[in-house]
């Protein structure tokens, strides 16, 4: 009897009521970053750039690309963007979370029933997908709105693993019939798996657990997957039964010394003795029926023989396209990181390129292929450490990360949204006392693996050794085996590994805990027989034996920590709170709180000081001392302004320039020093720094207005003007942008080209009240007193509070009257 539609729903509410708490939480941390600023998100932006652009907007063939290819995610951001209304709608964006973490616990029930054999009891898979669905490790994939790939790319892990399983089916007599059948489900797989890359790259890796399954399922006990039929089955049974029966009995006959006496008896028969005809017609029927048994019994042995020659090919085929095809994948995506051009680059440099001078390798420049993911040093430090010991701090490091991430499986209890910065200090030597969690790691794995392998061999039991499949083969792209990751630990990365972990948890448990009582009970119900066993509940069931007591407790306490834990995600500053609370040595957990709290004008201080934390604990924090300064510069201290802005760590030019192109917000850094000059009358350090930023951003119109304000302090009218009308050329259809120069043009006495510009920023924008109230103090210069005074009703009607429109109509109307 299958599981009834009950158990699917109760899996589904258990897998929803968890992240209940979540719905209302809001954009926080990356989903900010990638999806509300994400341009490629909006609807405006062609679907041509978001098949062309890595999953953080940046085009995969610039040297700044992450290399993170996940055009689809992107697209179901835009269309929950568009479901909401053109709205950021965070109970719309989370739902959709929720309910993706909803079908992967549905899908992972097969996939759970052909792992641990449909011989064994259905309670087994029903609370490995409970597990799943509560499992704390997930509240980063599930309430993180960015993560929603992590979902999207399970599920067509699962559905390419069930498509690959259903290739393995031979319904059919007809080998053409099997050949059109098994191509058929191997490129559903396969096909699946692509779309799963371009979900999340993680997709890839059911290659692996396809093949895992293709080697071991022929040793397995599944044979309901290969469409037997019970009758079919007892027939097999009773042929080979027969085969046996006959060998015995012409052994048998050797022994007694049969075959003379036939021979003589045909003899008799020859010389035409009637009496001995009969016997003689006796043992020539006999010989006949013994000679139809043993083609019978050769027809069938041929029979098998054939179909297991073609199951076998059928095998090797399958195979063959899985390697073409990930071979092919393979090659398409690393073409599509770009061309492998020389980038020359600072070494010592978080950004790889920006801000690092005191970083884990010496100054100096170094060039890198342009191909190359473009990740931070502080993201994952030990890829950077240079020298003759780096490979080995690379290997004690990458290697104790394992048992990090092993323990986090297992033991849920502290989790972290970031890990970097140092998070996981580095590990120089071997004596090093991480090294022994390593080693413990590696015994337990090995010890694991050895008794999986040893199931399968003397067993025939594949539940171990697939669980362990589903463990490694997703996670093995974020091991740091094969390639550099950008993160120390990820628990979003998590998400399709614990798909295994929890089989092999459920199993583990019923295997030990339970095993006694399940047996009795079994036994109970052959005895019973099946019509009564039929009729009993199934949801009864699930809660009749200790094992399953054990997972009804795991899964309530895995459901706590996970309410709990989604707490931490409702809002920014109970995000960074809980980040400084588990890590209060991550710069990033106090720049982030203190860039919140410093808004709120009753905490200033509080936000001050974790910014003033943040540039402590990482001296090359680019982003805290920016911030710092600018609001140094809004309260008016500007020399506490400079002093943050004007960093000893960013005087080299070549870092700032590196800087700038490595992460592009580092230029508001050099837009709050000009602001912050510009404010103290320094003009000619603000002219510089303006002069700058224009280099690095030469369509930024706000950097040439304020460069032309620091020309005119330094008296230097004309070259201010020409900055004005290379604002005009960038932008001639903004009408700001001649606004700008009319009041370039009036400071100096242009009136008259003043109210050119002026009139034309009006004919743009009809409705632009600052313009019209400087047209009508530059006709009020030119003595144009009554065009002045309608241009300053104007103003007053579509701002009635407009202050000197109104002290102007006050002062000129009296004197008119």
């Amino acid at each position: 009897m299958s599981m009834p539609i009950t158990a699917f729903l109760l899996l589904f509410f258990l897998a929803g009521s968890v992240y209940l708490n979540s719905l209302h939480g809001e954009f926080v941390f990356d989903d900010i970053i990638a999806v509300m600023e994400n341009k490629d998100v909006l609807p405006s932006t062609p679907l041509e750039k978001v098949f062309k652009s890595d999953f953080w907007g940046t085009p995969m063939e610039e040297w700044q690309s992450h290399k993170s290819f996940r055009p689809l995610t992107i697209l179901s951001f835009r269309l929950s963007y568009l479901l909401a209304g053109r709205r950021w709608d965070e109970v719309q964006f989370h739902s959709v979370n929720v309910v993706l973490h909803g079908i992967v616990t549905l899908l992972l029930y097969p996939v759970t029933r052909i792992v641990l054999g449909r011989r064994r009891r259905r309670s087994e898979s029903f609370w490995a997908c409970a597990l799943f669905a509560t499992h704390p490790i997930h509240t980063d994939a599930v309430s993180s709105i960015v993560s929603r790939g992590e979902m999207l790319s399970a599920i067509m892990f699962l559905l390419s693993f069930l498509c690959h399983v259903r290739s393995t089916t031979l319904p059919s007599r007809f080998v053409l019939v099997n050949l059109v059948l098994v191509l058929l489900w191997t490129c559903c797989s396969i096909a699946l798996a692509f779309c799963g890359m371009l979900f999340k790259e993680q997709s890839i890796t059911v290659f692996g657990v396809n093949v895992v399954y293709e080697l071991v399922r022929d040793r397995s006990m599944l044979s309901l997957m290969l469409k037997r039929t019970e009758a079919k089955e007892k027939r097999d049974d009773a042929v080979q039964k027969a085969g046996e029966e006959e060998e015995e009995e012409e052994e048998k006959e050797d022994g007694d010394g049969r075959e003379p006496k036939e021979e003589h008896a045909g003899n008799s028969g020859a010389a035409g003795s009637t009496d001995d005809s009969l016997p003689a017609r006796h043992g020539q029927e006999s010989g006949e029926g013994r000679g139809a048994g043993a083609g019978v019994q050769a027809g069938a042995g041929g029979a098998h023989e054939a179909g297991k020659l073609q199951e076998a090919s059928l095998g090797v085929l399958r195979l063959v396209c899985i390697l073409c095809s990930f071979l092919l994948i393979f090659q398409w995506r690393k073409e599509l990181n770009g061309p492998c051009i020389p980038v020359f680059k600072l070494k010592g440099d978080p950004n790889i390129s920006a801000w690092d001078a005191a970083g884990t390798v010496a100054p100096g420049v170094y060039s890198e292929a342009a191909c190359r993911p473009n990740f931070l040093q502080v993201e994952n430090p030990a890829r950077f450490v240079r020298g003759e010991r780096g490979w080995l701090v690379r290997l004690l490091t990458w290697n104790f990360l394992l048992y990090k991430n092993a323990e986090l499986l297992m033991f849920p209890l502290v989790l972290k949204a970031d890990y970097s910065h140092f998070t996981v200090p580095l590990i120089h030597d071997l004596h090093d006392a991480r090294n022994l969690l390593t080693v413990l790691f590696w015994c337990s794995f090995l010890l694991l693996s050895s008794v999986a392998v040893l199931l399968f061999v003397r067993r025939k039991d594949i539940s171990a050794i697939m669980s362990l499949s589903l463990i490694v083969a997703p996670f093995l792209p974020s091991s740091n085996l094969f390639f550099p990751v950008g993160f120390v630990i990820a628990e979003r990365v998590l998400y399709a590994p614990s798909l295994g972990f929890c089989i092999l948890l459920s199993l583990a448990i019923h295997r030990m805990g339970g095993r006694e009582e399940e047996e009795e009970e079994e036994e109970e119900v052959k005895m019973k027989g099946g019509a009564e066993a039929g009729d009993r509940s199934v949801l009864m069931d699930l809660f009749r034996s200790r094992a399953q007591r054990i997972c009804l407790f795991i899964t309530v306490a895995y459901g706590i920590r996970t309410l709990i834990r989604n707490r931490d995600w409702r809002h920014r500053e109970a995000f960074y709170g809980a980040m400084i609370r588990d890590n209060p040595t991550n710069p990033k957990a106090h720049y982030g709180y203190g860039n919140i709290i410093i808004n709120d004008v009753k905490r200033i201080d509080i936000g001050v000081k974790h910014l003033l934390e943040a540039s402590r604990l990482q001296p090359n924090y680019f982003d805290a001392y920016n911030d710092l300064g600018a609001f140094y510069n809004r309260a008016g201290q500007y020399e506490k302004a400079e002093e943050q802005l004007d960093n000893p760590v960013f005087a080299h030019t070549e870092i700032q320039q590196f800087a700038v192109k490595a992460k592009p917000e580092h230029i508001n850094g050099l837009h709050n020093l000009g602001l912050n000059s510009l404010a103290k009358q320094d003009y000619e350090k603000a002219f510089l720094v303006f002069d700058q930023a224009v280099d690095f951003f030469p369509d930024r119109v706000d950097f040439y207005f304020n460069m032309g304000q620091a020309l005119h302090g330094l008296g230097m009218h004309e070259d201010a003007l020409q900055a004005h009308r290379d604002i005009i050329s960038l932008d001639p259809l903004n009408p700001i942008s001649y606004y700008w120069y009319g009041l370039a043009a009036g400071k100096v006495g242009r009136q008259e080209e003043a109210e050119l510009f002026f009139r034309n920023a009006i004919r743009i924008n009809r409705h632009f009240v600052d313009a019209m109230h400087n047209l009508g103090v530059c006709l009020m210069k030119q003595d144009r007193l009554e065009e002045a005074i309608g241009y300053f009703l104007r103003v007053r009607r579509y701002n009635p509070n407009h202050v000197e429109a109104k002290r102007l109509l006050s002062k000129y109307l009296q004197v008119d009257s």
